[in-house]
């Protein structure tokens, strides 16, 4: 089945190493499999997004086909998944102490425990193609289905209902619960952003005229939206910018003044700042009131994928190396300190 659109992060990750109704509930088939244990990589990581988990350590999905995960100390852990071609995506911790992903090409939803134990939930329509999701109000997990433009919502049990978005090929993007009790989310292909209460009612909001697509967003510390606009590769872009929406609707757009392809994720800081994975190779920092600072890494033509706040006050992002590899990287808010810890592979 062609893929329409991947999330632009997992798009570009892949080109640069070759590789308002809602429907009736469903009660997934789960379907559980053999308990990965960690293990040894063989397989060329792609690390995409990342997200502080139950135990206080940082998980992330590898689009080779595993769910890692790396303490504080840098230690890395490797939890294959039984289908490798599967396209895990995006990751985010749930109410119920497990890890939940989405599985683009196995048109599915994971669970994983952090003990190992593995469980799937295939979508119930064909083609849906899970891409980003969060943890909503009501403690269950919104996935933003690409390829159907429709929101999913998977209780902890593994119960499905789905809401179809008003704007047909949307192409949703990133998700993210908001202040106000709804889930926000980003639509690329009508640069909107959009709001759905937990009941399924939408309201949208079209980004000022000139303004790239957008990609992701997430609940900053001054209790706003924020996104990303241009990190997609391959289209051309304006003006590679971090917006922000209040709940009452209200748009700003910050310039990051960066070449294409822009911001990658962008994640809430302990300090108070939006913080950005930068696809020119920069980590960028964002004050609420639009300031921005640099960061360069260590090494050039490595793509910062996913951020995320971690448990040590610090920021973890993901690496993708073009040439074969990948990272996971650290820096220091206060002081821009930055460590890089490669994935292990096996030869």
């Amino acid at each position: 089945m062609p893929v329409s659109r991947l999330p632009s992060l997992a798009l570009l990750a892949s080109l640069a190493l070759g590789l308002a109704s809602a429907t009736p509930s469903h009660a997934a088939t789960p379907v559980p499999t053999p308990r990965p244990s960690p293990a040894v990589r063989t397989q060329s990581p792609v690390p995409t997004f990342i997200t502080l988990g139950p135990d206080k350590a940082l998980w992330f999905v590898d689009l080779s086909g595993s769910i890692d995960r790396i303490s504080v100390d840098g230690r890395i852990s490797v939890y294959p998944l039984p289908n490798r071609h599967s396209n895990p995506v995006a990751i985010v911790a749930g109410s119920d102490g497990n890890l939940w992903f989405t599985e683009a090409m196995a048109n599915a939803i994971g669970r994983l425990a952090p003990s190992g134990s593995l469980t799937t939930f295939p979508l119930p329509r064909p083609g849906s193609i899970p891409a980003y999701l969060t943890l909503g109000p009501d403690k269950n997990i919104y996935v933003t289905e690409t390829g159907g433009s429709r929101i999913a919502r998977i209780t902890p049990a593994g119960k499905i209902s789905e809401f179809k978005v008003p704007t047909l090929a949307s192409k949703l993007g990133g998700i993210a619960s908001g202040p106000d009790g709804n889930l926000w989310f980003v639509e690329n292909a009508p640069k909107r952003i959009g709001r759905m209460t937990p009941s399924g009612s939408f309201k949208e909001y079209q980004l000022p005229p000139r303004t790239d697509a957008p990609d992701t967003i997430i609940l900053g510390p001054d209790k706003n939206l924020w996104f990303t606009t241009g990190g997609d590769i391959g289209t051309p872009v304006n003006d590679p910018s971090v917006g922000r929406i209040t709940p009452a609707g209200a748009i700003t757009m910050f310039s990051l003044a960066s070449k294409q392809p822009g911001p990658g994720s962008i994640a809430s800081g302990p300090d108070g700042n939006i913080w950005c994975a930068n696809l020119q190779g920069l980590i960028e920092r964002i004050s609420p009131s639009g300031t921005l600072t640099q960061f360069p890494l260590h090494e050039k033509n490595v793509l910062p994928l996913g951020i995320a706040a971690g448990p040590d006050g610090n920021l973890w992002f993901t690496l993708v190396v073009p040439n074969g590899g990948g990272k996971i990287g650290r820096i220091v808010p206060a002081t821009g300190k930055v460590a890089e810890y490669p994935i292990p592979v096996s030869k």
